[in-house]
C-alpha cells in the first residue's frame, strides 16, 4: 500500500545559534534535525529546507550546506541526499539564504533514520571563536516520505472474485447496436 507522511519543523526550530567559521578543517553543526520511522527500500524521500545566516565581519566568509540521512540527530556524515553547496556571504550582503531541496530513494529499511540539514563556514584568517549567526525563524525542514517500498508482510493469495474481476476476452465486447 503506498502513502505518503510530512514533517514540517517549522519557524524557530533551529538546533543552534551560530555556526562556527573556522580556518583550517570543518566544523559541521546540524541546524535541523526531523526523525522519520519505519522506511522500507524503495521509499522516496522528498526533503526542503532553509535557513538563514548573518555575517557580522568586514570580509567575506563562505557558508556551505548539505542534506543527510543519519542514524542519528546529530549525524553530520550519513548518505547524502542532496550535494555540498556553498555561497559567499560578502559584507554587503550580510545576511545570506540557503535553500536545499533534494529527492532520495531509500536502498534498506530502518526502524528510525533523521533527516539533517548540515552547515559550515570558512574563512582562511578565521580566528577561535568567529562564528555566523543562524537566524531564529528564518527557516525550516519539511520532510515528505513516498511510501513506495515493498510492504514487509507476505502477500495475501487473492480470492476467486478476485482474479475474475476485471478479466475479459479481446473480442467478445460489442460497442453500438
Amino acid at each position: 500500500m503506498s502513502a505518503i507522511r510530512h514533517w514540517n519543523t517549522g519557524h524557530g526550530s533551529e538546533l543552534v545559534s551560530t555556526l562556527p567559521v573556522t580556518s583550517t578543517t570543518y566544523d559541521f553543526m546540524v541546524v535541523y534535525s526531523q526523525e522519520i520511522a519505519n522506511i522500507r527500500p524503495g521509499d522516496v524521500i522528498q526533503v526542503m529546507s532553509e535557513f538563514e545566516s548573518t555575517n557580522p565581519y568586514d570580509h567575506v566568509v563562505m557558508l556551505g550546506c548539505r542534506i543527510v540521512l543519519g542514524a542519528s540527530s546529530t549525524d553530520t556524515g550519513g548518505t547524502n541526499i542532496t550535494e555540498d553547496n556553498v555561497f559567499n556571504i560578502s559584507p554587503a550582503m550580510h545576511h545570506g539564504t540557503f535553500t536545499k531541496v533534494g529527492t532520495y530513494v531509500l536502498d534498506e529499511a530502518a526502524p528510525s533514520a533523521f533527516v539533517n540539514v548540515v552547515a559550515y563556514a570558512r574563512y582562511k584568517y578565521a580566528e577561535p571563536g568567529d562564528a555566523l549567526t543562524v537566524e531564529p525563524g528564518y527557516g525550516r525542514l519539511s520532510v515528505i516520505l513516498f511510501e513506495m517500498g515493498e510492504d514487509p508482510s507476505p502477500p495475501q493469495p487473492l480470492s476467486a472474485e478476485r482474479r475474475t474481476l476485471g478479466l475479459f476476452r479481446l473480442g467478445t465486447h460489442r460497442h453500438g447496436g
